[in-house]
């Protein structure tokens, strides 16, 4: 035990081992050796002894919460959930079982339910300072943005030292608009862990936000050391490639460069913009995207081919993930390549524009293309999709109004058939191809914070862009305009939640657009 708790984990690992060939019923060994297993990452065989704990001493607690833990590790949770039942079961108020299904719930996005069970935790246990730092992030998921200041609050009375809770505070901090105290938390938080990989990203996303891309950028580069963002967001890690990741530290010129996406649509169209500079410099570029994008960037100048993730990697000097590009190419506000754009359907695909402008209504009323809501399975739905019923007072019967997103959610069907100058067209838009073309014959985009967003922009059409409170980094803060997209402009909530203002702010520019 003594080894177990100095970090020596295979000293530790070795001692249990001696313990058990000694007395291979001792259950607590078992449970012990599980624990050290788990810390060294070898979940299953953890697993294993975890259950040889709990036969031994089926009323085991602590073993039955080590097991939920590891199983939820292997992600099985319903297998977890059991375990965490039968701890339960056991002993109702075992703070160890109650922190593991709460954090369990956390983990499964159920955020009202782990909060409960959080506030239950607490009541036994009020200097709980793990509890509250992460009740405060369940608060965070809730938008209850204040209340989850408070938590990370308290759990830095109890914990100053806790570098976990700080750049958690900040994060609380970043989503209330309070940009400068986030950033000092996230660099408090390194200062008490250098290696604290969630404080790099979240310092350098905040950086970003600020404007402050020099730093920004190299700090963005932590992702790749974050096991979770690797496993969840990225395609690839950067160990796959046996030929150089490119960081802008070698002349392109001549070399055949591999370009690959790393996250989500939109972000692979805004960055896709850097394959012109690069074969400029005298690069051949060669772009990997996601299936969904092949279409659209098709005839993307300054790509030599053009290829889909899952087929094979053609044969490269070096590579670059799309989103490291500007730290590889040096970019700061001002030095943003092709803000103007850099998508031509007509020139890609002009068949699909063509069949697009013939069954569009020719009534001399602007056409104006929405997207209302995006991904429903996105971790920040609830905060950058806007309810059909706020977002409906916008579709006047001045303009023709036509849907750009593939799903609309069921509960919001009806309401939307009863708009009788909004068309769907959902079942037409077989990829981004046909979406690009439907918005070339369009006068206006007005959406979320969606790929659609990136789409327009890239066309250099006029793209009305609604932000929430706490927007994504790439958008800024307090400017309505973006670098990205000479053609963008952002309507940005007031205050979290308040979608009614940015609606009102857009109907009165749509007014002064229909006159114009």
């Amino acid at each position: 035990m003594a080894l177990l708790d100095a970090g020596r984990l295979e000293e530790a690992l070795t001692a249990f081992d001696r313990v058990l060939h000694s007395n291979p019923r001792a259950a607590a060994a078992h449970f012990n050796r599980g624990s050290v297993l788990t810390d060294l990452g070898r979940a299953t065989e953890a697993l294993a002894d975890y259950d040889r704990a709990i036969a031994i001493q089926p009323r085991f607690v602590d073993a039955h919460v080590g097991r939920a833990r590891t199983l939820a590790k292997l992600r099985r949770p319903k297998d977890a959930f059991r375990s965490i039942d039968t701890a339960l079961a056991l002993s109702p108020n075992a703070p160890e079982a109650l922190e593991a299904r709460a954090d369990l719930l956390r983990e499964q996005g159920r955020a009202a339910e782990a909060a409960s069970v959080y506030e239950r935790l607490l009541a036994l246990d009020p200097e709980n300072s793990g509890a509250l730092n992460n009740r405060g992030i369940v608060l965070q998921d809730l938008r209850r943005l204040p209340e989850a200041l408070a938590a990370h609050d308290a759990a830095l009375r109890i914990d100053p030292a806790s570098a976990e809770a700080h750049t958690n505070r900040g994060l609380a901090l970043t989503s209330l608009g309070r940009y400068g105290e986030a950033l000092a938390c996230h660099e408090r938080a390194l200062r008490l862990d250098p290696d604290s990989v969630a404080a790099q990203l979240n310092e350098a996303t905040c950086r970003l936000m600020l404007g402050d891309f020099p730093n920004g950028w190299k700090q963005y580069e932590s992702r790749w050391r974050n096991p979770w963002w690797v496993g969840t967001q990225g395609f690839y890690g950067q160990q796959a490639f046996d030929r150089p990741l490119w960081l802008g530290d070698a002349p392109v010129a001549g070399k055949r460069i591999f370009l690959h996406p790393e996250q989500g649509l939109g972000d692979t169209v805004q960055f896709s913009r850097y394959a012109e500079p690069l074969a400029r410099a005298g690069a051949t570029v060669l772009l990997e995207v996601q299936p969904q994008l092949r279409a659209l960037l098709q005839g993307m100048r300054g790509v030599s081919e053009l290829s889909s993730v899952g087929e094979a990697v053609p044969a490269h000097d070096l590579h670059c993930p799309l989103m490291s590009l500007p730290l590889a190419c040096g970019t700061t506000l001002e030095t943003i390549p092709l803000p103007q754009g850099y998508l031509r359907p007509e020139l890609a695909y002009p068949e699909k524009v063509e069949h697009w402008r013939g069954r569009l209504a020719a009534n001399g009323r602007h056409r104006v293309g929405v997207v209302w809501s995006g991904n429903a399975a996105h971790r920040n739905d609830a905060n950058r999709s806007i309810p059909f019923q706020q977002f409906a007072p916008l579709l006047s019967e001045r303009h023709d109004f036509y849907c750009l997103q593939n799903e609309i959610r069921q509960p919001e069907r009806q309401a939307v058939k009863r708009q009788s100058h909004l068309t769907t067209l959902r079942t037409d838009l077989a990829d981004f191809a046909d979406t690009a073309a439907l918005i070339a014959n369009l006068d206006l985009v007005i959406c979320v914070d969606t790929a659609v967003a990136h789409v327009a922009g890239a066309m250099g059409k006029p793209v009305w862009l609604l932000l929430p409170a706490d927007p994504d980094w790439r958008w800024l803060v307090d400017r309505g305009d973006s670098p990205w997209y000479a053609s963008m402009r952002l309507f940005r909530q007031s205050a979290p939640g308040d979608w009614m203002g940015v609606i009102e702010s857009v109907r009165g520019e749509l007014e002064a657009f229909g006159r114009a």
